[in-house]
């Protein structure tokens, strides 16, 4: 009987869990690790403590089977967050995560110099703290020999999987939530334009994978520390937010999924991908999973463009002019309902 691990690296603790190829969840692990607040709005982890969690939790989540039936391994979580590396792949400082609030001055100079039109063209967003871009630029800024020994840069769980495997990888929906990716048909990659703007060198950023993919196996040293065989396969996974659309079932072309996630809501779906004359997107932004796109929309911000209600602007194949979406490339009489650009609820 083959078993499936999968991980999932949230902001307090790494959720482990162990299933057979039926879908059956055979065993459960929680770690936890602390999060460092060094000043009001910062917040930041030490990358140490995610492999550490890693290293303890999966051999515990193993106890009664056999980790040579593990077939494979998938990686979720947390996103957006800055995990910089030297050339000898030590951790430079600690990583910088999603909810960090530093980067209020970056954003400025992203949305208002760079402008946000600009943004918006390339990579289909606009900046927020939570966003990677913004904080590679505090980086430069205010800590610039840190900038200057960077030589690689990853998302949260794509560092995990760079331990693991050997490889350095992030996922599109990952890329896209650095303000890095260019979104734009037949460019699909870091935007080169961007970069420069930034003065982020582009060999310093991960090649770009599908969450599909598998990524590479298990080296040997870490397959030791697991409990695991060495080359066991790791897949490419995808961000928290992402993941959750697929949970909901969001997994073909235009299905559609509500969530609610505790702090936030959601409304998910799948799209095509948008061409070189997008629209652009707003309320929380849009995640790329299996050649679509899934939007993520927060209910309080669809909410207050459609008073009647979600439930009723799924429904409603013609709804009034005032809550009509736009049409994607090559959409056909699917609409796309969203918000446009603010901030979110």
């Amino acid at each position: 009987m083959k078993l499936y691990i999968g991980v999932d690296l949230g902001t307090s603790a790494v959720k482990l869990l162990l299933m057979d190829e039926q879908g059956e969840i055979k065993n459960v692990v929680s770690k936890e690790y602390p999060l460092e607040f060094p000043q009001p709005g910062w917040s930041q982890q030490a990358p140490e403590d995610w492999i550490k969690a890693l290293m303890e939790g999966i051999p515990e989540l193993l106890e009664g089977f056999d980790g040579a039936s593990v077939a494979g391994i998938g990686c979720g979580g947390q996103m957006h967050g800055l995990v910089i590396l030297d050339e000898e792949d030590h951790v430079i400082r600690p990583a910088i995560l999603w909810n960090d609030g530093r980067t209020a001055k970056q954003v400025d100079y992203l949305n208002n110099d760079i402008t946000k039109e600009k943004l918006s063209a390339l990579t289909a967003n606009i900046a927020f703290a939570g966003f990677t871009a913004p904080k590679v630029l505090w980086v430069k800024e205010n800590e610039p020999e840190n900038f200057k020994r960077i030589h690689k840069w990853l998302d949260v769980k794509d560092y995990l999987i760079s331990r693991m495997t050997g490889r350095f990888t992030m996922t599109r929906d990952s890329a896209f939530g650095t303000l890095l990716y260019d979104i734009r048909k037949g460019h699909e990659n870091w935007s080169k334009t961007i970069c420069k703007l930034l003065g982020v060198n582009p060999a310093h950023l991960p090649e770009i994978v599908n969450s599909t993919d598998k990524v590479g196996g298990l080296t040997a040293k870490a397959a030791s520390e697991l409990g695991l065989k060495e080359g066991t396969a790791v897949f490419g996974g995808g961000g928290d937010a992402s993941l959750i659309g697929v949970g909901a079932g969001s997994v073909e072309l235009y299905a559609v999924g509500l969530i609610d996630a505790g702090h936030i809501g959601a409304v998910d779906g799948i799209h095509r991908p948008v061409g070189q004359d997008h629209p652009g997107t707003g309320g929380r932004g849009i995640h790329i999973l299996f050649g679509g796109i899934l939007a993520f929309v927060g209910f309080p911000a669809v909410e207050s463009k459609f008073p009647d209600g979600i439930p009723a602007v799924l429904r409603d194949k013609e709804p009034p002019a005032s809550q009509q979406g736009r049409h994607l490339p090559d959409a056909g009489d699917h609409r796309v309902f969203r918000p446009p650009h603010g901030k979110p609820p």
